[in-house]
């Protein structure tokens, strides 16, 4: 964790104020890596340790236990985020129903009696009168709601009795329209959020191989994306890997009409080869005949980072680099439009700070897409200015 720790503590400077922040990783090290979050991005910001079930077959080849798990910690930046609510779910929307034909439409209901005692919540005891005319008072427990809640729930028509009208005690009716998402929970099951293999299907169907080993599915980055409102956020994966981040954005983007914009970076050599071209060929489609998969729309630019424009001695490294680079470099800090006029979305950008080299994606202005490669600058040379371009931003890995 000698490397893990500055590069997490970047990461909290970059993150929005309301951002959240995922971090995938297995049961060998979950624990240090809690300690370490736990200091960087404080213990009250800690939101969840997701057991995210990656496989659901065992292998008997395994001496011990055989992990069918991994772990997913997310983490905010401030109480900014006091409410998190995920996308509701065909199966959750499924037990609602509307027997009595009420004109708010499909509801559940909830029970009425509070867990505590009498004795215990002695201020929400009262006399409730059913439909019917009798006198309810529960023997033991009291109720979960105030006398004056209550008499709005009577008022607007809240409260079950059954379909007769007889139960022994209410029910509270809870409509489908009032309930915009779901509580999260910290366990997510292969059937809703992918599985190891479902990532490496994506990528053989992308590229006709196995280009890149265990690739995290689709479907849980979009999972995690859910959870953040703006449709606009700008999403940063600062281990970019196979570039499963930017498949799940521009998914989301195509599916719901938002633009949220990503920013990936990843130092190995596939860079260029497995992660931006996949992302070139998510928007532009891939596969052939029924398996063709329709393009999602949208642009980026590929960057790759060269030498240090500036040296120890803060003098400009003209040794390495040329008069064009340099021009580029000034060009870019200075209009924030591009790394020369009229210029492509692929190029080389020469580094201002230290860093080893890598390849950086960022998404270009266009359909589905809201920046330019402005941003780059603004990472490597004044990175705390991200803050104010981004309203949400997410961090993750695969």
């Amino acid at each position: 964790f000698r490397l893990t720790t500055p590069r997490l503590k970047l990461l909290r400077k970059l993150l929005a104020g309301d951002g959240l922040i995922f971090i995938s990783i297995d049961d060998t090290e979950q624990a240090n890596l809690r300690l370490i979050c736990d200091e960087i991005f404080g213990y009250g910001n800690f939101l969840a340790n997701i057991a995210w079930e990656k496989r659901y077959t065992r292998s008997n080849n395994a001496k011990l236990f055989y992990s069918l798990k991994d772990s997913i910690l997310c983490y905010r930046k401030s109480d900014e985020i006091s409410v998190l609510k995920e996308a509701r779910t065909e199966k959750a929307d499924a037990s609602y129903a509307n027997p009595d034909e009420d004109p708010r439409g499909a509801w559940i209901t909830s029970s009425y009696v509070n867990p505590a005692t009498k004795a215990k919540r002695p201020n929400l005891v009262y006399p409730i009168i059913s439909p019917d005319g009798r006198i309810i008072n529960h023997p033991t427990h009291a109720w979960k709601y105030s006398r004056e809640e209550h008499e709005r729930h009577v008022k607007e028509k809240r409260l079950w009795w059954g379909a007769d009208g007889t139960a022994k005690f209410p029910r509270l009716k809870l409509y489908k329209s009032e309930m915009p998402g779901m509580v999260p929970v910290d366990i997510w099951g292969y059937k809703e959020t992918g599985t190891t293999d479902d990532g490496g299907h994506a990528i053989k169907a992308i590229f006709g191989d196995m280009v890149f080993d265990t690739p995290k599915p689709v479907s849980l980055v979009e999972r995690m994306l859910k959870m953040i409102p703006d449709k606009n956020a700008l999403v940063l994966d600062a281990f970019a890997g196979s570039g499963t981040t930017a498949h799940a954005a521009l998914n989301l983007n195509a599916a719901d009409g938002g633009k949220r914009r990503f920013i990936l970076v990843e130092s190995m050599e596939y860079a260029e080869g497995v992660t931006a071209e996949r992302v070139k060929r998510v928007i532009g489609g891939y596969g052939e005949g029924d398996k063709a998969v329709a393009g999602t729309g949208g642009g980026f630019g590929f960057f790759e980072l060269g030498p240090e424009v500036l040296g120890e001695d803060g003098e400009l490294n003209d040794g390495e680099l040329g008069e064009e680079e340099l021009r580029a470099w000034v060009w870019e800090l200075e209009t924030r439009g591009g790394l020369r006029p009229g210029g492509g979305g692929w190029g080389r950008l020469p580094r201002p700070g230290q860093g080893g080299d890598g390849g950086v994606l960022l998404p270009r202005a266009g359909p589905g897409n809201g920046a330019g490669p402005a941003v780059a600058a603004e990472v490597e040379a004044e990175g705390g200015r991200l803050r104010g371009l981004c309203g949400r931003l997410y961090a993750g890995g695969g």
